[in-house]
């Protein structure tokens, strides 16, 4: 981090700028790449693993579940590791492993090396991650600090949505070991690219103190935490499972599924691109994440309401076009506003937790969907073998496999409101003006010299305009201050005058005065 010496002799960070430092953000961005195309892709490899390594269900699925359950819980130690060793080495070490683990399975030659080789992948994946965004969080203010998070979003999006079509085509080309091969190549070139780039370092380790309690403590970083736990209840569960509801519902083949589901997957893409407009439109980050996620409930509400055998596929589109914008549009935003409400000297542990809850409720929910709809079409049918080839995705019963939809995404969608209220009563509770600086550094700063603060009026306006930073304008509309930018402008303009008239003997106006707002 770089500092710069203010009029007052107190040293603040300074902003890095995009222009000057993009080379790192653009690698980093690049390995984080690997991390969604790694989740959403691997599905689509496993009829061809079980061609070749045997065709164990639990093996099989070990292949997903392995890489998703230990990603979510590396990234709670790496969160810590981040803290205590640093953002970059972090990074550069999950680039290393991610490497590793995906020649290793590459090169499997039975389902179990393959399982092993994906845990570890799961977590250079988490490590990756956490790396990256506590690096951007730190390493970045303002505007760029924004661009860079947008660009997360976007990348974390087309990730999701492009994975699996990326995959099948290198399944196509060259085999399930192309895919592995391919995350491989791509991870080692952005380790290359970022030994060689000027990534930061972060703060040095002996400043950095305890964390896990101060980050669970904060208010606003839980209310910013459970968005994504939202998003898995209503977007992540029906995007997994649609597909073999299509199938099941509506006797969809899987090659129509993806070209039906594209108003879902590329709104998500294109939302976050639309974030930092939509933020100023509606007062800030908050609100718009807000209501973002109950455009998510409402667009699984409509999905759900037109999943039924006889009606016509059409009228999927309003819903997957709510869910999509409503779980794209806190994409990457989230990440920042989330990290960035705790000091810098916690943000690797405040990545950790994030990717935790965020992963860890993902794997859990899919998990019991998944599990919920074949008990229900178990009972409904009392044919293990017939419910079995159902809750498969065969078109066999859809009156049957549409009811356990029905039932279970509606559950789903409750817990994304129950999710939404409690975030919303977390951010409601006005923060106090979070200062981007960490908290060694606020301890660092000097006691206010005695002969400035009774000394004339203009040795006294650099402290005053210190005071009045855009860091802190913008921590104060963060925290919940939603007013709109004119007005908190002309309120500013008006005290200072206040304060002037009052510094030259003239009493100012008094409380209750009207101030008239006129055009400029």
């Amino acid at each position: 981090m770089v500092e710069q010496r203010r009029g007052d002799g107190v040293m603040e960070p300074k902003p890095v700028r995009m222009h000057r430092e993009g080379w790192w953000v653009v690698v980093v961005l690049f390995a984080v790449l690997g991390t969604p195309v790694s989740i959403a892709g691997a599905a689509v490899t496993l009829p061809r693993i079980g061609a070749t390594l045997g065709s164990d269900a639990v093996g099989l699925q070990g292949v997903v579940n392995a890489f998703n359950f230990a990603f979510a819980l590396a990234t709670l130690g790496c969160g810590r590791l981040a803290d205590r060793v640093g953002r970059r080495s972090v990074f550069l070490g999950g680039v290393l492993l991610v490497v590793v683990a995906n020649l290793a399975a590459a090169a499997a030659v039975s389902l179990l090396m393959l399982d092993l080789a994906r845990v570890v992948a799961g977590a250079g994946c988490a490590a990756v991650f956490v790396g990256a965004t506590s690096l951007m969080s730190s390493g970045l203010r303002g505007a760029a600090r924004a661009r860079a998070f947008t660009a997360l979003g976007v990348v974390l999006g087309c990730g999701l949505a492009f994975g699996p079509a990326l995959c099948g085509l290198l399944v196509s080309l060259g085999g399930w070991r192309a895919v592995f091969v391919a995350i491989a190549v791509v991870s080692a070139a952005s380790g290359l690219a970022g030994i060689v780039s000027r990534i930061p370092v972060g703060t040095p380790p002996e400043t950095r103190v305890g964390g896990l309690a101060i980050v669970l403590g904060n208010r606003r970083f839980l209310g910013f935490a459970l968005i994504p736990v939202a998003g898995a209840f209503g977007y992540v569960t029906l995007l997994t499972y649609l597909p073999v509801a299509l199938s099941a519902i509506k006797g969809v083949p899987a090659g129509q599924a993806g070209m039906l589901m594209l108003p879902m997957t590329v709104s998500t893409v294109l939302a976050p691109l639309m974030a930092a407009r939509l933020t100023r439109l509606f007062g800030g980050p908050a609100r718009l994440m807000l209501i973002a996620t109950a455009l998510m409930a409402a667009g699984s509400v409509l999905l759900l309401l037109a999943f039924r055998p006889a009606a016509p596929a059409g009228l999927l589109v309003p819903g997957m076009l709510l869910l999509g914008c409503g779980f794209g549009l806190p994409m990457g935003m989230v990440d920042r506003e989330a990290i960035g409400s705790v000091a810098d000297d916690h943000s690797g542990t405040a990545a950790g937790v994030m990717n935790f809850l965020r992963l860890g409720s993902e794997a859990i929910v899919i998990a019991a969907f998944g599990a919920g709809i074949s008990h229900v079409v178990a009972v409904v049918l009392r044919d293990g073998a017939l419910a079995a080839q159902v809750a498969a995705g065969q078109y066999l019963r859809p009156g049957t496999y549409a009811g356990a939809f029905a039932l279970l995404g509606s559950a789903s969608t409750l817990c994304t409101i129950v999710a939404l209220l409690v975030s919303w009563w977390l951010l409601r509770t006005p923060h106090p003006c979070r200062a981007r600086y960490s908290t060694n550094d606020r301890a660092k700063q000097p006691e206010p010299n005695a002969d400035a603060i009774s000394g004339s009026a203009a040795a006294q306006r650099p402290a005053r305009r210190a005071d009045n930073t855009p860091q802190r304008a913008e921590a104060m509309r963060d925290a919940g201050h939603f007013f709109p930018r004119r007005i908190s402008s002309i309120r500013t303009t008006a005290s200072t005058g206040v304060g002037r008239l009052r510094q030259h003997g003239i009493p100012g106006p008094r409380r209750g005065i009207a101030i008239r707002l006129g055009k400029s």
